[in-house]
């Protein structure tokens, strides 16, 4: 290859990487807005507790007022998770 060729190649390639690093950059930052919301938007309250086990209950806080059409979802929210230990 033509030093030429290869130098394009190469800052082809480059700004291909930079571009798709700012896209992931993007991403993470709206998943940290989203999760920083989770507290507002959801209410959450323990459910039956054992020795070794716990249960975890979420419900859309109806006091909440998404600002992003993203952050409506979370009022479609319930849920009950359970941990072991």
């Amino acid at each position: 290859m033509v030093p030429d060729e290869q130098i394009r190649k190469l800052t082809a390639e480059f700004n291909a990487l930079r571009k798709s690093l700012k896209e992931q950059d993007k991403d993470v930052a709206h998943g940290h807005r989203l999760l920083k919301m989770l507290p507002e938007a959801l209410t959450f309250h323990f459910g039956e507790r054992r020795s070794d086990a716990a249960q975890l209950h979420f419900t859309p806080n109806r006091r909440f007022r998404p600002t992003t059409r993203e952050s409506r979802v979370f009022r479609l929210w319930k849920a009950t998770c359970g941990s072991t230990g």
